[in-house]
């Protein structure tokens, strides 16, 4: 049974002993709680043991740490405070330390702490229940949280992306230097040209002009044949000019126009001279298009190789073909004529600037000839 006095205190005593109670100990602001974790969600649903989302290993209520990949950097979070007094006298505060400095002050009846998409990094949820005064903290709670970042947000991602960056406005800066030095080397090969052939073509004339004016009244066969070779030295200038200004033309990119001027070169050569000839072009080439420097170095190797066996060949066939074999032209002129040895040197300039000019596309070309066997120049080019 129980027993009060006039002060208040009750007594329960028993048969050995009495027992005193004084209910001024008691406050309604002792501190008798204990913080529990309750409910963890996450991309809309709750997070259970060994689920799909592979982040909690045990209870929530038990867990020091969860760890969170990217997606799922946003969750929500339910606490609760344990206790033998009036849950309306408390209130709760949160704050993920590493992200915000301010408290989030929370009545008794909202228990639960929401984040948004929080960037990749190393945190800590602090909870903390609080009296009705939010002076004394009664109970708390803390939870380690990391979020992993993906793998485009990590540093090395982000040095290797500016690594490429850089790469690849270096390789536009390289692009347009290596066009700028084609661009200045084709004009240099043009003035070279110009010089070299035009301009001692030129020279030429006007130096068999003076011969012609002197020996017209006194040698008139002489006359004769210095005016022939003026003609043929013109015509040899007008016909480098027109290949000058053919190479430059950008409309003339397309291979097919390449194939259609080697035709009007090679045709009215053969029937000239009675020699029949064969034309095998493959289709897919009229597809292609050739930057000037490269169709201009191609055009006149073959037409050197065309003049060669009309000129020398004494042949009264020749096969022209021209074929795309892994991404590479191969173009070839074979004729049926005497053939030469091709072990013993010469110096003739025709077949030094074809090889010349087959270094300077990065091709090859092969000559091969069989005393009175024929001869064929093979010419083989990246396309691509």
């Amino acid at each position: 049974y129980l027993l009060q006095d006039c002060k208040g205190f009750f007594y329960f005593p028993n048969s050995s002993d009495k027992y005193l109670l004084d209910p001024a100990s008691f406050s309604p602001n002792s501190n008798t709680a204990s913080m529990h974790l309750t409910e963890l969600r996450c991309l809309g649903q709750t997070v259970k043991v060994g689920d799909s989302l592979q982040i909690l290993h045990k209870s929530i209520s038990y867990t020091d740490t969860i760890r969170l990949t990217h997606n799922q950097s946003s969750f929500s979070l339910d606490f609760s405070l344990l206790n033998y007094n009036d849950f309306k006298t408390y209130e709760y505060a949160y704050k993920l330390e590493g992200l915000e400095k301010q408290w989030h002050v929370l009545n008794a009846a909202s228990a639960s702490a929401t984040y948004t998409k929080i960037p990749p990094g190393n945190y800590v949820l602090l909870i903390e229940a609080r009296n009705s005064s939010g002076l004394n903290v009664l109970a708390k709670r803390q939870l380690a949280v990391i979020v992993h970042a993906a793998f485009w947000q990590t540093w090395w991602f982000r040095f290797l992306l500016m690594a490429i960056v850089v790469l690849v406005l270096y390789g536009l800066y390289r692009m347009r230097i290596n066009r700028l030095e084609a661009q200045q080397r084709l004009r240099n090969n043009i003035a070279r040209d110009l010089h070299d052939e035009i301009g001692s073509t030129l020279s030429s004339i006007a130096i068999m002009s003076e011969v012609v004016a002197h020996s017209v009244d006194k040698n008139t066969d002489g006359a004769k044949v210095n005016l022939l070779k003026i003609a043929e030295n013109a015509r040899h200038t007008l016909e480098n000019m027109d290949d000058i200004i053919w190479a430059i033309n950008p409309q003339n990119d397309a291979f097919i126009n390449l194939e259609d001027r080697l035709k009007a070169y090679l045709i009215p050569l053969c029937e000239s001279k009675n020699i029949t000839f064969q034309l095998d072009i493959d289709p897919a080439l009229d597809a292609i298009n050739v930057d000037m420097q490269k169709r201009r170095n191609i055009y006149l190797i073959l037409k050197e190789a065309i003049n060669n066996a009309i000129k020398y060949s004494e042949g009264t066939q020749i096969i022209f073909k021209c074929l795309v074999v892994n991404q590479f032209l191969m173009a070839s002129i074979q004729d049926n004529g005497k053939g030469f040895d091709i072990s013993i040197p010469t110096n003739r300039n025709g077949i030094k600037n074809m090889k010349l000019r087959a270094v300077e596309l990065k091709g090859r070309l092969d000559i091969n000839s069989i005393i009175n066997g024929g001869t064929q120049i093979i010419l083989e080019v990246p396309i691509r």
